[in-house]
């Protein structure tokens, strides 16, 4: 897997996003902190962690009482 910045996929978005109504005040990070949520339990946290970018697991341990 290869890391890209939060910030180069978030310009993306904007970009990909800006003519499109029906995705208009959807923000980058609504979608980040979606898939966080709905994986909690299914993976082990390290995983999510890694797989959201974070760089310390106390950021990601709150999605933890999430379920």
């Amino acid at each position: 897997m290869t890391h890209v910045s939060y910030r180069t996929v978030n310009k993306d978005w904007k970009k990909l996003t800006q003519n499109h109504p029906l995705l208009e005040g959807v923000r980058l990070h609504d979608l980040r902190h979606t898939f966080a949520t709905e994986r909690v339990g299914l993976i082990i946290i390290q995983e999510l962690k890694a797989l959201i970018g974070h760089k310390s697991i106390t950021t990601t341990l709150p999605y933890q009482k999430v379920t």
